[in-house]
């Protein structure tokens, strides 16, 4: 179906045109009026409701992380970071709703959408987002072709790959952070370390040496985000946070990235033509 456009869209040229079919998304999800307008009263000339504008959500993801992988787009980390962040909490909500009892008419199951309490975070972290991405917003240095062989050699920072799997270590041996992790505090500072390495990679310091890194560490950070988002506010126990089921996804995400960083010097020619044959 093709994409609605909505009232507040006429602002396109604020945003940048290489995410155009993403920015469609975060504005109707954003957009409380457009929502009770679209989705619960179905007042056109827009068709659309809450699993559509999901469902259209999730494939601006792909294409928006293939943008990523391909160094085809100029976004800081922040931008990236919040562009990530909003996708992990509508994964989020559609789980919470999911073990929830919503009304039989089908317009008032979009009215218990859009009043949702979480919902309305989802709206404030679009709405966020789309201030970032304003092309006022800073956006103005373009990415490194990430994982990209042609790139590798001219990086600002040859060994960010080791460094990134140096703070997941932490993550990944439960060994290690029973030594390092005595409480709380200890925890936060490994993430807070981890996401400065994070960030610096989204700022264009150093490539990861192929797309399945990549795809790995986006797969981490997806899981990190997901396991700290209900502790943020109160910082949590540290106890609560490592028998929380998430827990076990950060873990095993991170002994996914450091595997594939053991391998990297095994890798064979073929894998490495395959790479580059695939654009990565």
């Amino acid at each position: 179906m093709t994409k609605n456009e909505i009232p507040i869209w006429d602002n396109k040229n604020d945003y940048s045109a290489d995410i155009g079919s993403v920015i469609v998304s975060l504005l109707a999800i954003s957009d409380r009026e457009y929502q009770l307008r679209v989705w619960y009263r179905t007042d056109g000339p827009e068709v659309d409701w809450f699993e559509e504008c999901l469902l259209s959500f999730d494939t601006d993801m792909e294409y928006f992380r293939s943008l990523l992988r391909r160094g085809k787009t100029s976004l800081n980390p922040a931008q990236v970071k919040s562009v990530l962040r909003l996708h992990v909490m509508t994964n989020h909500f559609c789980k919470i709703i999911r073990d929830e009892k919503l009304p039989e008419d089908w317009s008032e199951q979009q009215l218990y959408v859009i009043n949702h309490p979480y919902w309305q975070k989802v709206q404030k972290q679009a709405a966020h987002t789309l201030s970032l991405l304003r092309n006022d917003g800073g956006c103005d240095k373009p990415l490194q072709v990430y994982g990209s062989t042609g790139t590798r050699t001219a990086s600002a920072c040859p060994n960010l790959t080791d460094r990134l799997g140096d703070r997941m270590r932490v993550f990944s041996s439960p060994k290690l952070r029973m030594e390092l992790w005595k409480n709380r505090d200890d925890f936060w500072n490994s993430v807070e370390r981890y996401d400065l390495v994070f960030k610096r990679y989204f700022d264009g310091h150093g490539s990861l040496p192929s797309g399945r890194h990549f795809d790995a560490l986006l797969a981490f950070q997806e899981a990190l985000d997901i396991l700290c988002e209900p502790y943020e506010d109160t910082g949590g126990n540290l106890t609560i946070i490592l028998t929380d089921p998430n827990f076990k996804k950060v873990e095993k995400r991170a002994q996914d990235f450091l595997k594939l960083l053991k391998n990297r010097t095994n890798r064979t020619g073929g894998d490495r033509k395959d790479d580059q044959a695939s654009g990565l």
